[in-house]
């Protein structure tokens, strides 16, 4: 994708990205007491809009997978615990509207330093889609695993003590390979990188 078209998105990602911080400022300004907690995340999430904005604009054309990487990474976890701040559960953070949208946005954003650094290379994007699927798999079965393991570890004797070895062994495996997945995507970026022909010299 032309670098071009590439600001162009972000720059209307930018745009629903400060709208949405009307939503959040009237959530924390709104209440009384005001929510200062939830008032700073907002204010680096519109300090990460204006970042996004800027890139739009122009600024930044040494580094731009790193600026938009920079914005997703501030607006995420912002996004998040700004609502843990106003005391929602981190259940109802996920399932909330607001955290909903920006982590739409996030994902647009991290999308998109992925096609600004790794561009046509297809060995890098090969690489990047088996790592993020490992890792999400991962992720998705040990948060699975740990929301219901009440139930899965409600036996008595010797059948717990099975399924405690069998849980620790699952999550071991599972940890591995979302290190393999975060390989993976790391050395995607690193082919992307290196310049075409480069070869390794001894120290």
């Amino acid at each position: 994708m032309h670098q071009i078209a590439i600001r162009k998105i972000a720059g209307i990602l930018a745009v629903a990205l400060l709208a949405s911080t009307a939503w959040g400022l009237s959530m924390c300004l709104g209440r009384s007491p005001v929510v200062w907690g939830m008032f700073a995340f907002e204010a680096l999430v519109v300090a990460a809009g204006i970042l996004a904005a800027l890139f739009a604009m122009g600024r930044f054309p040494d580094a731009p997978a790193l600026t938009l990487v920079i914005v997703a990474g501030t607006v995420f976890i912002s996004a998040g615990l700004g609502l843990v701040a106003l005391g929602l559960s981190p259940r109802a953070v996920l399932m909330h509207p607001l955290f909903l949208i920006r982590f739409a946005i996030v994902g647009a954003l991290t999308l998109l330093a992925a096609v600004a650094a790794l561009g046509s290379n297809r060995e890098a994007w090969r690489l990047l889609v088996y790592g993020i699927v490992l890792s999400v798999v991962s992720v998705a079965i040990l948060a699975v695993a740990l929301a219901t393991r009440g139930s899965w570890l409600a036996g008595s004797g010797t059948l717990q003590v099975l399924l405690i070895i069998a849980g620790t062994i699952g999550a071991i495996v599972l940890l591995g390979l979302l290190c393999i997945g975060a390989h993976f995507v790391i050395r995607a970026f690193e082919i992307a990188l290196t310049p075409t022909g480069a070869s390794d010299t001894k120290a």
